[in-house]
C-alpha cells in the first residue's frame, strides 16, 4: 500500500524585527567587518550517525539521519567541510569539500552517501561513496519562485518523481532535480522500487523555495524537508 506522509512544508517567510540603528563613529584605522554568509546542513546520508567538521569553527558529532542544522549569520564566506561516519575506524574514510560563498548569501548543504568504499576492478582506485552538494538560496534572474529541489540520496536506486500527477521523472542515485514556477499547493509522489511516498507541500510567504531529500534508513526509504530562506 502507498505510504502517505502529510507534510505542511514550511512557512517560507521570516518575522523581521526592525530597530533604529544608533549613530556611531568608526575610527579611520579600524578594519571593516568581515564578510558574512549563512549555511544550513541536511544529513541525508545512509549511515545512522554522521560527524561533520567545519574546519576552524565547530565539529558536530553523531548527527542522526534526517537532521537539519539551521543556518545562521557567520563572519566568514569560506567553508571547509569534512564528513565521516560516526565511530569509523578507517582514518581515510572521510569526504572533504571547500565552499566559497559570496558575502551576505545563504545556502543549503546536503550531505549524501554511505561513506563506504566502492568496489572497483582496480583496488588502487578506490572511491568513497559520499557527496556534499551546495544549493544557493538566491534565485537567478531567469528563475521563478515556488522552487522545489528533490534529492535522491540513495546509493544505487533510481528515484522517480511526479509533481501533481505529471509524468514521472527519473532522478539517478546521488543526484537531484529542480522544479521552478510551481503552484502554491502541490503533491510530490516519489517511487523507489515498490515503495511509494506522497509528499503534500504548500508554499507560503515571500520567498518560496524548499528542498526534499530522500535517503535510506533501517532498510526503508525516508525523507527530510527544509525551507531555503534568504540571508538575514
Amino acid at each position: 500500500m502507498p505510504l502517505t506522509i502529510t507534510l505542511l512544508l514550511l512557512a517560507f517567510g521570516l518575522c523581521h524585527t526592525v530597530a533604529e540603528a544608533e549613530e556611531t563613529t568608526t575610527p579611520a584605522n579600524e578594519p571593516p567587518p568581515p564578510p558574512h554568509s549563512s549555511v544550513q546542513f541536511i544529513n541525508a546520508t545512509s549511515v545512522p550517525n554522521l560527524d561533520l567538521d567545519i574546519k576552524g569553527f565547530h565539529k558536530y558529532e553523531k548527527i542522526p539521519q534526517g537532521t537539519k542544522i539551521a543556518g545562521g549569520d557567520f563572519p566568514f564566506t569560506s567553508w571547509k567541510l569534512r564528513i565521516q561516519k560516526s565511530g569509523s575506524t578507517d582514518p581515510k574514510a572521510y569526504f572533504e569539500k571547500e565552499l566559497h560563498k559570496s558575502p551576505n548569501t545563504a545556502s543549503t548543504v546536503v550531505l549524501l552517501g554511505n561513506l563506504e568504499w566502492k568496489q572497483n576492478a582496480n583496488p588502487k582506485k578506490q572511491e568513497l561513496q559520499a557527496a556534499i552538494i551546495n544549493f544557493d538560496h538566491e534565485l537567478a534572474a531567469d528563475e521563478k519562485p515556488n522552487t522545489l529541489t528533490i534529492i535522491n540520496g540513495l546509493i544505487q536506486q533510481i528515484l522517480r518523481v511526479s509533481i501533481n500527477e505529471s509524468e514521472f521523472l527519473e532522478i539517478p542515485p546521488m543526484s537531484h532535480h529542480i522544479w521552478h514556477g510551481l503552484p502554491e499547493t502541490i503533491e510530490a509522489t516519489a517511487l523507489i522500487g515498490s515503495q511509494q511516498i506522497r509528499v503534500p507541500l504548500k508554499y507560503n510567504g515571500p520567498f518560496q523555495s524548499g528542498i526534499v531529500a530522500f535517503y535510506e534508513a533501517d532498510g526503508s526509504i525516508k525523507f527530510t524537508a527544509a525551507p531555503q530562506l534568504p540571508f538575514e
